[in-house]
């Protein structure tokens, strides 16, 4: 097997498992639709993320619109990738140009913010994942859920399926590629206890079009996501001295939108020799 398909080749071995564990349509359907996109070399993701975040003291609440959007191309054999981001809230947009590029045991993320001259570089070594039962068992229970959903006026041929992703089909993920460690190291969050485990279920909708392939994806996480806030801000408020006062955040709204496409049609990915030139850290082991 290609080393750029490992990804997708676990995910189909899961949708498998969930076909087998009874999941009927749904495990069908998205077991054949991620061995479509195993045979795939390339795709690009559209992504939309609308959040609004609600900043509340003294009574008073303001509320803060915040956008990511762009576009990601995808390169799975070798994996390599390349982003072009932006980030859009009150008075300021952040644009972020991104490269990846897989050599051997380690991956370089190449960066360059606002369009500046200025390209950074980080190497980073990967482990290799293992496949964890637990992870597993949150997985397939994340299936349970889902369900086809009726598309009065749709003719395209696509099927549309609902559920809702338990904080614990997160969880798994993070056993799974056994990357709880790292999460607790970069977000101070005390995962390895459960912590996704407890959290508001995620609104999932999944459309799988004419051919069989999944093109669609659209996320509502508000709800986990205003579970998980108080846990990433209380350090920071507490360091800043933040927590004496009656500031509150919340997330008022939030939808993730992403449109998977040109399959198989990307052009050949070229890194810019600026960016290749850059002068970067060390590899860092990554897991």
């Amino acid at each position: 097997m290609k080393t750029g398909k490992k990804l997708t080749a676990l995910l189909l071995a899961v949708l498998l498992l969930l076909n087998l564990a009874g999941c009927g349509t749904f495990g069908t359907k998205m077991a054949r639709a991620w061995q479509k996109l195993d045979k795939m070399d390339n795709l690009r993701l559209d992504i939309e993320d609308d959040l609004i975040l609600n900043v509340t003291a003294g009574g008073l609440s303001l509320p803060i619109p915040i956008t990511l959007s762009g576009t990601v191309d995808l390169y799975l054999s070798p994996i390599q990738a390349k982003a072009d981001l932006k980030l859009n809230w009150p008075g300021r947009e952040t644009k972020l140009a991104a490269y990846l590029q897989e050599d051997g045991e380690i991956f370089n993320l190449y960066w360059n913010i606002n369009g500046g001259e200025l390209w950074e570089k980080a190497s980073l070594t990967a482990s290799k994942p293992r496949l964890k039962p637990n992870g597993l068992k949150y997985i397939i229970e994340g299936a349970e859920t889902f369900r086809e959903v009726e598309q009065p006026g749709v003719a395209d041929g696509s099927i549309r399926f609902d559920g809702q992703l338990p904080g614990s089909f997160i969880q798994g993920f993070l056993e799974l590629y056994e990357v709880e460690e790292r999460v607790e190291r970069d977000f101070g969050l005390d995962v390895q206890d459960g912590l996704f485990t407890s959290l508001n279920s995620v609104p999932t909708s999944l459309w799988i079009n004419k051919d069989g392939v999944l093109d669609l994806i659209v996320l509502e996480p508000t709800a986990f996501l205003n579970g998980l806030l108080p846990r990433l801000t209380s350090d920071f408020r507490a360091a800043s001295g933040l927590d004496q006062l009656p500031l509150e955040h919340t997330i008022e709204s939030n939808q993730i939108v992403v449109q998977l496409s040109h399959f198989d049609e990307l052009e050949m990915l070229v890194i810019p020799e600026e960016a290749l030139a850059a002068w970067g850290e060390g590899a860092a082991d990554w897991k």
